[in-house]
């Protein structure tokens, strides 16, 4: 069957200026060394770490999108910006982080549309940038669900063209740096993945 759209591989359309220009603070857009006040490299040594997994059904969207709501602060969430800050908040808390750890929150923007002009339709790559949020501990324990959702809108916002553009530069001057990750949280979504969808020849995933 003929391909309905063609894959465009030119890799030169996001490579790294020369030479590089940052134009954003360097611990806005990639992972940041980090205090480790609360000993998080070895937590709870000698106790059993319980692994679950929770499902989160449009209800319980409803739920938390009305608690991140509730103080007027912020007008409107997404089911993602809700459940990451939910996540980030309840980690901090869970890992008993001293108040004044900073914690940086990690996770990926799409930016086929943030581009001028934008990608083209069919562009074969992972298009996203890394963008995150710096916050302490004791904030975001102590403030309502809306603080840590607006930092998460906010770091969705900040992702244009030059962040994109600053973001390649700088991953191409730290690629071989290790930043120790000692109080990040790395989100990842799955959301708009249709894995359920995939036909490789023998049938649909199950």
């Amino acid at each position: 069957m003929p391909l309905i759209t063609k894959p465009v591989l030119d890799r030169s359309i996001l490579r790294s200026r020369q030479p590089p220009k940052i134009d954003f603070p360097f611990g806005q857009y990639a992972p940041v060394v980090t205090s480790n006040l609360s000993n998080i490299s070895n937590p709870f040594q000698g106790e059993q770490i319980l692994k679950k997994c929770f499902l989160f059904d449009s209800n319980k969207f409803v739920i938390l999108k009305n608690m991140a709501m509730k103080d007027g602060t912020i007008k409107t969430c997404s089911d993602f910006t809700a459940l990451t800050a939910f996540v980030w908040r309840a980690r901090s808390k869970a890992l008993q982080m001293n108040p004044d750890q900073t914690t940086q929150l990690l996770f990926m923007v799409d930016v086929r549309s943030k581009l001028n002009p934008p990608l083209p339709k069919g562009y074969f790559s992972n298009e996203i940038v890394i963008s995150t949020c710096l916050g302490r501990s004791g904030e975001l324990i102590k403030n309502p669900l809306s603080f840590a959702v607006e930092e998460v809108q906010n770091g969705i916002k900040m992702v244009n063209e030059e962040f994109v553009r600053s973001w390649i530069d700088c991953f191409e001057e730290m690629r071989a740096k290790d930043v120790p990750l000692l109080s990040h949280f790395i989100v990842s979504s799955w959301i708009r993945l249709p894995t359920e969808c995939a036909d490789f020849g023998w049938g649909e995933l199950t």
